[in-house]
């Protein structure tokens, strides 16, 4: 008979059968785990049952195999070679399956792949389960969350279908090499562990953590969530260092979950030299964008390079905080808000600008920037305002000069017009610029349009006419300028300017590819004329 032919399909009641089960690794993971004896395993539970486990109609398993036949023992299913089980989104494949009608007792033999709904995967050499396939006991368990974390023990017994009693367990979100000659980066090893479903959480007891093999702490309590739970409260990863500044220092963050779409980030900072700061993230994701919001505080003098402290305790911090809504599939609207107790905190207490890249435009490094602005692209046209303040990080003159944008704006659309795959830009924008202390005040707007050709000529040459006008107007006003580092006074003063231009370019490329770059040469010749320009030089006020 050919192999095809004995492939047979069999839907039998198997029940849970493809609920997270407990196994015998089919490998042990890469890393040492033969401290501890390997517990005995019984053979198979002592459940029994008077009457076969009824047959249910819903959620039946579909079981696949080389053949199926009946075993010695009344009662026994055999399915071998290939055996594949499917039941409610979840897998399990063996060499062999047992199936006891008569006590419910399901067997799998050989290579046992359990593949969880979820993602979770458990590898077995043997998989034993009781008539309610809800309790049983297995030896060198091991497990694969969806999230690639591993959980091992020595011996495992599951009560209740839902909680994983464990003996010398270890636990890794670290990714396992195959060749298992590196350790995991980190571990948790301890001498019991549950593994609870029901509260999603594992707990263990009599912890010692590793790091590359070497153990560097012992806890006798450790929980966290289970890596299939998903987005959970607890505490995060902690975060030493040492600086000259502050010394040595420890952050310990703390996740508070508020529902499923926001959360808050709690980070006490604690320093040798200078007294702790308090650090929250916020997060919020809405139907129609997101919200992130960091700020810190402390109460703390000026401190120096090498934790001096001079001047008067006081309270410091700062804040930062970014949105990004969308309107419609074309226009989106957002802010951002930076703002910094004094010029020095961000660099004195170590705190990152990473978070600040949000935003239409962004200011020099030395500089905070708030704004509000909405935007609108499509394939024709791209328009965008903001409105703007800043705080300069850097005393002195240039701080006096730091302006107000309020507003800009900014549009451009095009059109596909005219000879030679002609493109018609059409531009304008708009900006008012606001200072104090007598400092300059202006207003500035200006209105073009851009017509482009590009032309293939015989031989391989490349013709591009150009054409552009444009009409700039420009208003300045200041009062005193006493202070500032030009003594020049200056009065209100308004004009306007007109600008034409037309070039022809002509090009000639020649191109030579080669295997490891191409070369290019081009001759190149351009002919342009424009309208001189008489306001230049007023310009520079």
């Amino acid at each position: 008979m050919s192999r095809a032919l004995q492939r047979q399909l069999l839907a039998v009641s198997l029940g849970t059968l493809m609920v997270p089960a407990l196994a015998v690794a089919r490998e042990k993971p890469d890393w040492n785990l033969q401290e501890a004896p390997a517990a005995k395993v019984a053979p198979k539970t002592t459940t029994q049952t008077s009457a076969p486990a009824p047959v249910k109609a819903e959620d039946p398993v579909l079981l696949e195999a080389d053949a199926i036949e009946q075993g010695d023992e009344a009662g026994v299913l055999i399915a071998k070679g290939n055996v594949t089980a499917r039941n409610n989104g979840r897998t399990v494949r063996a060499d062999q399956i047992n199936y006891n009608q008569n006590t419910g007792i399901v067997k799998a033999f050989g290579h046992v792949t359990v593949v969880n709904a979820d993602g979770s995967t458990t590898f077995a050499d043997e998989l034993t389960l009781d008539d309610e396939l809800s309790s049983g006991v297995a030896g060198n368990f091991a497990s694969k969350f969806a999230d690639g974390s591993t959980l091992a023990a020595n011996a495992v017994i599951t009560r209740e279908g839902d909680r994983k009693l464990m003996s010398q367990a270890v636990y890794t979100a670290c990714p396992i090499c195959k060749d298992g000659k590196t350790k995991p980066s980190w571990i948790i090893r301890a001498r019991r562990a549950m593994q609870n479903e029901r509260t999603e959480s594992i707990v263990y007891n009599d912890v010692v953590f590793e790091v590359k093999g070497v153990p560097v702490l012992y806890i006798p309590y450790f929980a966290h969530g289970d890596p299939s739970a998903g987005r959970r409260s607890g505490l995060l990863q902690p975060k030493p260092g040492e600086s000259s500044r502050n010394g040595y220092f420890i952050e310990q963050p703390y996740l508070q979950v508020i529902d499923a779409s926001s959360d808050i980030t709690i980070t006490p900072i604690i320093s040798q030299y200078i007294n702790p700061v308090l650090q929250l993230d916020y997060r919020r994701k809405f139907y129609s964008g997101g919200l992130f919001l960091n700020g810190s505080v402390t109460k703390e003098k000026f401190f120096g390079k090498r934790g001096e402290k001079f001047g008067e305790s006081d309270w410091r911090g700062h804040i930062f905080g970014n949105g990004e809504f969308k309107i419609n599939d074309t226009w989106n609207w957002g802010f951002t808000a930076e703002s910094a107790s004094d010029d020095l905190y961000l660099f004195r207490y170590r705190i990152g600008q990473e978070n600040l890249q949000a935003g239409l435009v962004r200011p020099q490094a030395s500089r905070l920037m708030s704004q509000l602005y909405v935007q609108g692209q499509s394939d024709r046209f791209y328009v965008r305002s903001l409105s703007a303040v800043f705080q300069d990080l850097v005393p002195g003159e240039r701080r006096k000069n730091v302006p107000r944008v309020a507003p800009l704006v900014e549009g451009t659309y095009r059109w596909l017009i005219g000879p030679m795959n002609g493109r018609l830009d059409v531009s304008g924008s708009a900006v008012s610029l606001m200072r104090t202390e007598g400092r300059l005040d202006s207003l500035r707007g200006n209105i073009g349009a851009t017509w482009r050709g590009t032309q293939l000529l015989p031989g391989g040459l490349v013709l591009e006419p150009m054409a552009m006008v444009r009409g700039d107007y420009f208003d300045y006003s200041t009062g005193s300028n006493t202070g500032a580092v030009s003594t020049i006074p200056l009065k209100a003063d308004s004009f306007g300017r007109g600008l034409g231009l037309a070039s022809v370019d002509l090009r000639w490329p020649f191109i030579r590819p080669g295997n490891r770059f191409n070369l290019t040469l081009e001759p190149r010749m351009s002919l342009s004329v424009a309208s001189k320009d008489d306001q230049q030089s007023r310009l520079g006020l």
